[in-house]
């Protein structure tokens, strides 16, 4: 899971570092896919929040790309306010919200 400050999508130097770790094992396991999925918090209008969390996980998308790996290996999703993990009655409840998570999956053998 990757944070985000709010209304923002540019990956901070931990987040970076935590992707660099995850590319070497997804260069090690090179017959996994990669799910992005982002989220906002419920601070502002929801059409722009379904923008902003699909511009968050495209970062994350360019970054592994940059990285040598495949895109036809990442499928990006962006959720809006839609999927709240935690309440957006608090300020520590919608940093929280504010993320990427990434799911990893192996590829079907045919």
């Amino acid at each position: 899971k990757f944070l985000f400050g709010t209304d923002r999508y540019v990956l901070t130097k931990i987040a970076s570092d935590h992707l660099d770790q995850l590319i070497k094992v997804l260069l090690k396991y090179r017959d996994t896919n990669i799910e992005i999925h982002g989220h906002t918090d419920d601070k502002g209008r929801e059409n722009y929040n379904l923008a902003l969390s699909q511009k968050r996980a495209q970062s994350v998308c360019a970054y592994l790309t940059k990285s040598s790996i495949p895109a036809n290996r990442i499928t990006v999703k962006g959720f809006g306010e839609a999927q709240p993990k935690y309440s957006n009655l608090s300020d520590s409840g919608r940093l929280a919200n504010r993320r990427v998570e990434i799911l990893i999956s192996a590829q079907q053998k045919s």
